[in-house]
């Protein structure tokens, strides 16, 4: 497993603007087959992720699953497995416990490096993304929204994300709800993970558990 090095950024990320469709008109949920499951994780025990801890970032195993802290602004970190797909769908169940509400998590498809990637996200604020690192520059959002009054209901616990990138297209779930879907070639095939990032306050934690990878 790898694990991505804090880089900072020194330009704040756009405060997320609300798609017009997301509050009226939800896109259609997920069908049940998600394909053929090749890897599960519940992290109950160590599966072979790293585990680090440095006044940046820290990760590893407790409380069950697996969490990822961020200690410093601006800054998305991410850890990996080092297998490479080309068309994927991921799930996992992820929760913030602690941190400024505006911070996101979610899965990485397509992870070349880390400058080169896939991140599908969502919120505690209810934000949710689709967004491309490339060459090393700060995420650029490819979609970006909203959820629906009520998706992400604060306390509620863990929510289920589902990333989707098959072909060209890549799509992200929450609950089973399809939140975004986009087009874009950039990347063909790359390593797959999870990430947790910070905009201008930082303190993010989130805690992962039953990390699903399906061939569909």
């Amino acid at each position: 497993m790898t694990a991505r090095p804090p880089q900072p950024s020194s330009t704040p990320q756009p405060t997320p603007t609300p798609l017009p469709s997301s509050t009226s008109t939800p896109l259609p949920t997920g069908t049940p087959d998600l394909g053929t499951l090749v890897y599960a994780d519940d992290f109950s025990k160590d599966s072979g992720w790293v585990t680090e801890d440095n006044d940046s970032w820290s990760m590893g195993y407790t409380n069950g699953g697996y969490e990822i802290h961020v200690n410093i602004s601006n800054a998305p970190i991410w850890s990996v497995r080092n297998q490479e797909f080309s068309d994927v769908r991921l799930e996992v169940d992820a929760v913030q416990t602690s941190g400024p509400e505006n911070g996101y998590y979610g899965l990485v498809c397509r992870h070349l490096s880390g400058d080169n990637y896939y991140a599908l996200v969502i919120g505690s604020d209810g934000f949710f993304g689709i967004g491309l690192v490339e060459n090393g520059d700060k995420i650029r959002w490819l979609q970006e929204g909203i959820a629906p009054a009520g998706l992400f209901q604060p306390g509620e616990g863990a929510f289920r994300i589902r990333a989707d990138c098959v072909d060209n297209i890549l799509s992200l779930y929450a609950n089973g709800q399809k939140l975004a879907e986009v087009l874009d070639d950039t990347f063909d095939a790359g390593d797959t993970g999870l990430l947790a990032a910070t905009r201008k306050e930082s303190g993010v934690a989130v805690l992962f558990s039953n990390y699903d990878i399906y061939i569909p």
